[in-house]
């Protein structure tokens, strides 16, 4: 990715717009198609070093379930296509936190915020690493966000590094850089290690900033806690205008906020829950206990003043002097009842107040009657000045009427979430994103727990890509150009499931392109057919059997393949057979015959070949038993059945060459098989001679015997001694030298 532009595809990611470039990477704004939400999507210029991008994965893989207000979440880290990338969390309209020309209160919330988010991810055995101001943003709502957990890869800021930073990353490091940033923002001067300047600082101050910048990790600060508790007790000191801090008082308008921000910081923004009103109301109660319990138990001779939070009632009470004041006019039991009715209700009817203020904050209400919203605070705000001018009836009239005001715009809520949510769908409908998305965004403020209505914010926040998709693909349809117009289609549901037009869209092409496949699989198909590649051809007809599985097209193509097959191999076979039948090789031509009738039993030339090769199987049998042992015509059906076997051979329409040698061989074998031969058999005096099944010659020196041409056994047995035993083979012509049968070897 040389040169990646808007719009460009980047593996599952797609490019819409540049957010910002440094020397180490470009951060984009891109669609995660598969978390089909915005990301930030940071491509490296050069690749990550292969360690280094081990330990982001391993770390991303271990805190996948870390989800604060405050921190921007990475997603994925990984290297593609020669290009190294980190996928984070996208915040909406997200800002830099700047330092520049700011005082320290201005600063201070932001800096209590991260102090106190550094305390939960230390608590969890996490750390940043790298923190500099750079890593700090703040999203629409001026809300902190910090950025980078887990990467050290970006540009590192010299005056926030811990100078053991180079070792083992661990939570002093973190401290020592959020040390730098308190630095920064108390002197509006960059930390140089080598002379820090804090004389112009509260002593306690300077302690703690010094002890967060010390050079050793092990004398380094460790205690946050102690941190914020200094630097809250003096934000007020050191900048007279400054913000209060979420532990101080707090002024009624805007201050709300800041609690509904202390109560919900573990969750993401997209994500909170409604605060349960009795959580409200706890700490509250012990502000208004505490400020009663000052009021009614404090000595006569101590004045008390304490800036209240909203709707809490705190009472000066000077000490009357005993010689100038006059004596108060004493009241009525009456009228004292009812200012002190007054009072207590008073007390409760800015509890309620509060309630509500944070319920409609929770509603989002500065989105849809931030006037109204804005009216009703000034006037519980008259509210509390009557309260501390002791009209507490008056009060009392002011708060009641600003409760029932406030519980009217809780009321309304309903309404204004339903006709948002209507509006937004009418304009998602129209293509109008930017009246969608601010129809949503009320929604979303208004009902956080509903699930869809995130889906309708995701839908308007893609709805023009997806009509820039849709637009594309008609243009690619009408060229022609079916898969790219599949593609923007696709592209288009990607970014919004619900949107009918590519729906309707990707059916259609879906079904021009199978049609289009189906096609130029079947022209293939038969091509290779007339070719009779019927391997190619059956891969074919498969294919598009595949592509449309109704069509009967492949099939019938296939029988085709089959048909033509069988008659490629029954042509082969017939060949065969002929070859076989010429060599008189019966039973070969046998086999190839019967396998011819397995394809087709209808076949004339294979059942008369079958049958002939069969017969003259049987008379070759014959012949060559005859001719392989004439011995066996000794015997005298032996001898008729080799003359029936001439016979029969002698009836062949076609007498081969090879038959008709067969015919003389046996022939002459006959006309000798009863001429005699003469047969001298020998021995020691001692063995017993039988030639077996035929006469038993007992114990000879020698004798002579006439045998026919065959087959005889010659057993020789004497006690004592192993027999010996001797096969003799007589042929018609042939002279024998004397047989010597004698039982020689012991046992």
């Amino acid at each position: 990715m040389a040169h990646p532009k808007e719009g460009q595809d980047f593996s599952k990611f797609t490019l819409l717009n540049r957010i910002s470039e440094s020397e180490v990477a470009d951060t984009w704004q891109a669609l995660d198609q598969v978390l089909n939400e915005r990301v930030y999507l940071k491509l490296y210029k050069n690749p990550i070093d292969p360690e280094d991008l081990a330990e982001i994965q391993t770390f991303i893989e271990k805190n996948k379930g870390l989800i604060h207000q405050n921190i921007v979440r990475t997603f994925e880290a990984g290297h593609e296509d020669g290009v190294s990338y980190i996928s984070q969390q996208y915040v909406k309209n997200a800002q830099p936190f700047e330092l520049e020309g700011k005082s320290f209160a201005e600063c201070w919330p932001t800096i209590a915020t991260l102090i106190d988010t550094l305390s939960f991810t230390h608590a969890l055995g996490l750390t940043h690493g790298k923190l500099n101001p750079g890593s700090l943003i703040q999203d629409e709502q001026g809300n902190l966000r910090i950025t980078g957990f887990g990467i050290r890869l970006d540009d590192k800021q010299p005056a926030y590094q811990s100078p053991n930073s180079d070792n083992v990353i661990d939570p002093a490091d973190d401290v020592y850089a959020l040390g730098a940033i308190i630095y920064r923002a108390l002197t509006g001067q960059e930390l140089k290690s080598s002379s820090p300047e804090t004389g112009s600082l509260p002593a306690d101050v300077q302690a703690v900033v010094l002890g967060m910048i010390e050079v050793s990790d092990y004398d380094r600060t460790k205690d946050l806690n102690h941190v914020r508790e200094v630097l809250s007790h003096h934000s007020d000191s050191i900048d007279p205008d400054s913000s209060l801090t979420p532990d101080d008082s707090f002024a009624r308008k805007g201050e709300v906020t800041q609690v509904r921000q202390e109560q919900v910081k573990h969750h993401n923004v997209r994500e909170r829950r409604k605060i349960p009103m009795s959580a409200a109301l706890i700490g509250l109660i012990v502000i208004i206990g505490l400020a009663g319990f000052v009021f009614l138990y404090l000595p006569d001779n101590q004045t008390v003043q304490l800036e209240a939070p909203v709707g809490t009632i705190v009472e000066s009470t000077p000490k009357p002097s005993p010689i100038s004041e006059p004596k108060a006019k004493e009241l009525a039991p009456m009228e004292i009842a009812q200012i002190e009715f007054a009072k207590e209700e008073g007390k409760t009817a800015a509890s309620q107040v509060i309630r509500l203020q944070v319920e409609l904050e929770d509603l989002g209400v500065v989105l849809w009657a931030k006037e109204q919203f804005d009216s009703l605070t000034n006037q519980a705000i008259s509210g509390d000045d009557l309260y501390r001018e002791e009209q507490y009836r008056e009060a009392l009239a002011v708060y009641e009427q600003t409760i029932e005001e406030l519980e009217q715009l809780v009321t309304s809520a309903d309404d204004i979430l339903a006709n948002n949510i209507a509006t937004g769908d009418a304009a998602i409908e129209k293509g109008d994103a930017d009246r969608a998305l601010t129809a949503f965004i009320i929604a979303i403020a208004i009902d956080k727990e509903d699930q869809s209505l995130n889906d309708k914010l995701n839908r308007a926040e893609n709805l023009q890509l997806v009509l820039a998709s849709m637009k594309s693909g008609e243009a690619a349809e009408r060229n022609g150009e079916l898969d790219a117009a599949l593609t923007h289609f696709t592209k288009a549901k990607d970014l919004d499931s619900l949107w009918e037009p590519a729906q309707q869209g990707i059916v259609r092409l879906e079904g021009l392109i199978l049609q289009r496949q189906f096609e130029d699989a079947m022209s293939k198909a038969f091509s290779a057919l007339a070719r009779k590649d019927y391997e190619q051809s059956r891969a074919a007809f498969n294919e598009a059997a595949k592509i449309i599985p109704d069509s009967t097209e492949p099939e019938d193509g296939i029988l085709q393949i089959d048909l033509a097959v069988r008659m490629d191999e029954i042509d082969t076979l017939k060949d065969a057979a002929d070859r076989y039948v010429s060599e008189e090789s019966w039973a070969e031509a046998i086999e190839k015959y019967e396998v011819v009738l397995s394809l087709d039993d209808s076949l004339i030339f294979a059942r008369d070949g079958l049958s002939n090769a069969q017969a003259r199987l049987e008379l070759d049998t014959r012949l060559t038993r005859f001719l392989s042992d004439p011995t066996i015509m000794k015997d005298d059906g032996e001898l008729k059945n080799a003359r029936r076997a001439i016979v029969d051979a002698s009836k062949v329409a076609k007498l081969s060459p090879r038959t008709a040698k067969q015919m003389d061989s046996l022939s002459r074998l006959i006309s000798v098989a009863r001429i005699p031969i003469e047969v001298v058999i020998t021995s020691d005096g001692r063995t017993d001679v039988t030639v077996y099944q035929l006469k038993h010659l007992g114990k000879i020196n020698s004798t002579d015997m006439q045998l026919y041409p065959g087959s005889y056994t010659i057993v020789g047995k004497r006690p004592g001694y192993r027999d010996v035993q001797h096969t003799l083979r007589l042929m018609a012509g042939s002279a024998l030298a004397p047989i010597n049968i004698k039982c020689i070897e012991k046992i």
